[in-house]
């Protein structure tokens, strides 16, 4: 801005060198109308950028990890075993291959899932889940639907406890992987609603 007050009084006094100067008022003017023509102008203000606000979502009864999820009763949370049964190695579950379980009073619930290996159908993961020993197969494997999933599920007779005498397993494929569920339930009707609520909240990256 000095520059501009400096350069507008040089020309005025340098035209002035072949005529009358003008009268100080008239310089001072000039002088000052030179400097705000140099005075930059104001930008104008940044628009906000417009930004989404995100969606709380609760993950109240929900598993989520190995890049799948799973819902599971509220209140009780799935551990990995394959890291539990292997507390002094890093040993763990992994995108192809773990199993998970979780328990409480009134239920048992266990989750195993495998690559697929171009298996036609996740059945052979019941054989997995369905433990011989204690576990018996009322009837064969039913289909079951639940949303875009299908899959099979067996109703079982259990001895593995005498506190949760109700039992079922299911399979069903998603994407590259298979998955296999099994309950020990304290009622009857545990298992099937159990189930609704496991797959109701799964979701996998196929």
């Amino acid at each position: 801005m000095r520059n501009a007050v400096l350069i507008a009084l040089a020309s005025v006094l340098s035209a002035g060198c072949g005529r009358q100067a003008p009268p100080p008022y008239e310089l001072i003017q000039n002088a000052v109308q030179a400097t705000i023509a140099a005075l930059p102008t104001s930008a104008p203000p940044p628009v906000p950028t417009p930004y989404s606000s995100a969606t709380p979502t609760s993950l109240s009864g929900v598993f989520c990890e190995y890049e799948f999820c799973i819902g599971h009763p509220k209140g009780l949370a799935f551990f990995d075993v394959v890291a539990k049964e292997n507390p002094h190695s890093p040993a763990a579950s992994s995108y192809e291959e773990g199993r998970l379980a979780t328990s409480g009073v009134t239920t048992f619930i266990e989750v195993i899932w495998r690559a697929n290996s171009g298996a036609p159908s996740p059945e052979y993961l019941l054989d997995l889940i369905v433990d011989d020993r204690v576990d018996t197969r009322k009837g064969e494997p039913e289909a079951i639907t639940v949303g875009a999933l299908g899959g099979t599920f067996v109703p079982l007779a259990t001895s593995a406890t005498e506190l949760l005498p109700s039992a079922a397993a299911a399979a069903w494929s998603c994407g590259e992987r298979a998955f296999a569920w099994k309950v020990y339930a304290s009622t009857p009707e545990l298992p099937g609603q159990l189930l609704g609520e496991a797959l109701e909240a799964f979701r996998c990256n196929p």
